[in-house]
């Protein structure tokens, strides 16, 4: 038994190194490194091995852009930079590279939805972070409400501190109708992608979308996927095959 125990433990010693290895911190710095190397497919397959472990990050889809953009594939990299944009919407380096990934093509297409009036951060904030604010309006609220109750001649305070809880619901369910309906932006990823009226190719093609062409997806029905395009004066939806565009759910 002795024995046995003992030959459990060097295994287990010598495979640390390789667990070590297998960890996302490593993985991702390998991929760095494998940029710094331009080593560029090496780059893109480690970052595309965190996507599949589910961790997403602005950051990572950001590095994974990056690096499809030094390999040309030019929808490949606006997927992951609208990806990026999705968590960091702030971002100005983020920004920056899907605007000059976007004039390698994209059928002239938007990259932005113009938001309803009850939405208007929704392109600069996050719905976490508007979240994050309704939560702490709603604590600041509280203890005015809780100061005005407490202390007659603060009556006003209290009124403020109700006034805030208010304004924190309606911030609440903003952003829960925001998480609801959330915009998941992907591109066409080969080179060329007809759009159906219905899931089938024997269904009416109607027009032909091009490597690059940034899209909404909407929802997918076995092989083939409902899209939103959303054009200077108008939006229009089709179905193309799955396997041509690109969406980070």
């Amino acid at each position: 038994m002795v024995i046995k125990c003992l030959i459990q433990l060097l295994v287990l010693f010598s495979l640390a190194p390789t667990l070590a290895a297998a960890t996302p911190e490593t993985i991702f710095t390998q991929a760095r490194e494998a940029y710094d190397k331009g080593d560029y497919p090496q780059a893109v397959s480690l970052y595309q091995s965190l996507v599949k472990q589910g961790t997403p990050s602005g950051y990572l889809y950001y590095n994974l852009g990056n690096s499809y953009y030094r390999t040309q594939a030019w929808g490949e990299a606006k997927a992951a930079y609208l990806a990026a944009r999705g968590l960091l919407p702030r971002n100005p380096d983020i920004k920056a590279n899907l605007t000059l990934v976007h004039q390698k093509g994209g059928d002239h297409l938007q990259l932005t939805r113009s938001p309803s009036p009850f939405f208007f951060w929704k392109n600069w904030a996050t719905a976490s972070e508007i979240a994050w604010i309704a939560a702490l309006l709603a604590g600041l609220s509280f203890l005015l409400c809780s100061l005005g109750t407490c202390v007659s001649r603060l009556k006003a305070v209290k009124k403020i501190g109700q006034g805030g809880l208010l304004l924190a619901s309606l911030f609440a369910a903003a952003t829960w109708k925001q998480a609801q309906s959330r915009e998941i932006w992907g591109a066409v990823v080969s080179k060329e992608a007809a759009v159906h009226s219905a899931p089938g190719a024997h269904n009416l093609s109607l027009f032909t979308l091009h490597e690059g062409a940034p899209l909404i997806w909407l929802q997918t029905n076995g092989e083939w996927a409902q899209i939103l395009l959303v054009e200077d004066k108008e939006e229009r939806k089709g179905w193309v095959d799955a396997s041509a565009i690109r969406v980070y759910p």
